[in-house]
C-alpha cells in the first residue's frame, strides 16, 4: 500500500487564496503583543504557526514549538525544514526531558522553579492551544519574549484546557494580546462541515453562519451513513470503502484505544497494510496511507477520507465527534449496526447525510475538492 502523503504549501499559495492576506499578516506579525490565532477546523491555524516558526528560525530567532498531540507532532516533523525540526515537541515530553516529570499537582511556581536554570526563548508557539491548562501559560509566559497561540473553543476536549477567552485572560494578566481570527475553512467541503456542525448545535463558533457561507457549495458529496445488520457486514463494507478510496490518505477513527487495536488487526487480516497510533503504541515516521487512531489523536490532522465504523453507540463527547468528522477533506463515511440511524442523529438535518442500507456494494466516487484552490492546503 502507498505511504501517507504529507502536504506542504508555500506563502505564495497562501497569498493567492481567499483570506490569504490575513494569514500572511499572522505569519509576519512583528508587533509588541502576544499573538492569539483563532478559527474553525481547517482555517489554517497550524499552517500559520508552522510558517511563522519557520520564518523566525530562518531569522535566527530562538523558537520553541509545542503541541499536545504526538501524532500531530509526527506530521509536523515530516513537513518541517531541517532547521525547524529540533524545535518541535509535545509539551509533556519536552518538559520531562528538559526539566522533570510534570505532576498533576504542580502549580506554576513549581514549574518556574524547575525551569529556573533555563534562559527561555525569543518566542514560544503553541498549536492546539485549547488543550493547555492555565499553569502552562502562566509559567511559559515568563520564559519568552513573545507567545503565539492557535486555538479553537469547538475543539477543546481536555477538561483542564482553556477556552480562547480564558487564554486571553491569562495573557492580559502579564501583558497584552493581539487577536487574529481566520475566516475561511480550507479543508472541508460544505457538505462535510454542514454535517459535522450538528454535533455541536449550540456552539457559536461551530455554527458561525458567516464562516459556513464562505465554504463553497457543491464541491463534494454529503456524508454517507451505512446501516449494516451484522459485524460481518460491517467488515465487508469497511473493506469496500477502503479499497474504493484508492491511494488517498485514509483515517479509520474510533473513540477507544482497544478499538484502535481491534480495527488495526481486522484491516491487516484483510490483507491491507495500515498504521495505528495510540498513546500506548507510538508511530514511526514510516506511515501507511491508512491510519487507525482515536478521535482525539487525530486532532490537528486532515485526511482525504475519514471512516467512522462504530456509530451505533456514542462513547465520546460531542466535541470529539465534531473533531473526527472535520478531519475529512473529501469524503466522510460512517457505519452503524442497526435498522435506522443512531439515536443521537435525531436532531440532525436528514438532508445533511445520505442513509444507505447495506447491501450496498459501492461508494460515491472521489470528489474534486476545491478545484479552484490549491488541493494540497495542509490545514
Amino acid at each position: 500500500m502507498p505511504q501517507f502523503k504529507f502536504n506542504t504549501i508555500s506563502s505564495t499559495d497562501i497569498g493567492g487564496s481567499l483570506g490569504g492576506a490575513q494569514m500572511i499578516h499572522a505569519i509576519e506579525y512583528d508587533g509588541p503583543h502576544h499573538l492569539l490565532i483563532t478559527g474553525c477546523p481547517g482555517s489554517g491555524k497550524t499552517t500559520v504557526s508552522m510558517m511563522r516558526a519557520q520564518r523566525l528560525v530562518n531569522m535566527n530567532s530562538n523558537v520553541l514549538f509545542i503541541t499536545y498531540q504526538k501524532l500531530l507532532k509526527t506530521s509536523l516533523l515530516n513537513i518541517a525544514e531541517n532547521n525547524l525540526k529540533p524545535k518541535i515537541h509535545t509539551f509533556l515530553q519536552w518538559y520531562k526531558d528538559k526539566f522533570v516529570y510534570l505532576n498533576k499537582n504542580d502549580n506554576e511556581e513549581t514549574m518556574l522553579n524547575s525551569m529556573k536554570g533555563w534562559a527561555g526563548v525569543d518566542e514560544i508557539i503553541i498549536d492546539e492551544g485549547q488543550d493547555f491548562e492555565a499553569r502552562v501559560y502562566r509559567s511559559l509566559l515568563q520564559k519568552c519574549k513573545k507567545i503565539s497561540i492557535g486555538a479553537d473553543n469547538a475543539q477543546r476536549v481536555h477538561i483542564i484546557g482553556l477556552t480562547v477567552e480564558q487564554i486571553k485572560e491569562e495573557i492580559n494578566k502579564l501583558s497584552s494580546v493581539y487577536p487574529i481570527h481566520l475566516l475561511y475553512n480550507y479543508r472541508n467541503t460544505f457538505e462535510v462541515y454542514n454535517f459535522a456542525r450538528y454535533f455541536l448545535p449550540f456552539n457559536e463558533r461551530a455554527n458561525n453562519n458567516l464562516a459556513i457561507e464562505r465554504i463553497p457549495k457543491g464541491k463534494g458529496t454529503i456524508p454517507s451513513l451505512f446501516l449494516v445488520q451484522s459485524d460481518e457486514q460491517r467488515k465487508t463494507q469497511l473493506k469496500i470503502l477502503i479499497t474504493d478510496s484508492g491511494d488517498r490518505n485514509i483515517a479509520i477513527l474510533v473513540n477507544r484505544i482497544e478499538e484502535v487495536d481491534a480495527y488495526h488487526k481486522l484491516i491487516t487480516e484483510m490483507g491491507i497494510n495500515c498504521s495505528k497510533y495510540t498513546s500506548k503504541s507510538p508511530i514511526g515516521n514510516e506511515i501507511e496511507n491508512i491510519i487507525v487512531t482515536t478521535f482525539i489523536s487525530a486532532k490537528g490532522l486532515e485526511f482525504q477520507v475519514v471512516i467512522m465504523p462504530t456509530m451505533e453507540t456514542k462513547s465520546g463527547s460531542d466535541e470529539q465527534y465534531y473533531i473526527a468528522c472535520t478531519r475529512a477533506k473529501e469524503n466522510l463515511f460512517l457505519i452503524c449496526k442497526g435498522e435506522t440511524h443512531p439515536y443521537f442523529f435525531r436532531d440532525f438535518d436528514p438532508a445533511s447525510y445520505q442513509l444507505i442500507k447495506v447491501g450496498a456494494t459501492s461508494v460515491p466516487p472521489k470528489t474534486d475538492v476545491f478545484s479552484s484552490l490549491n488541493d494540497d492546503l495542509p490545514f
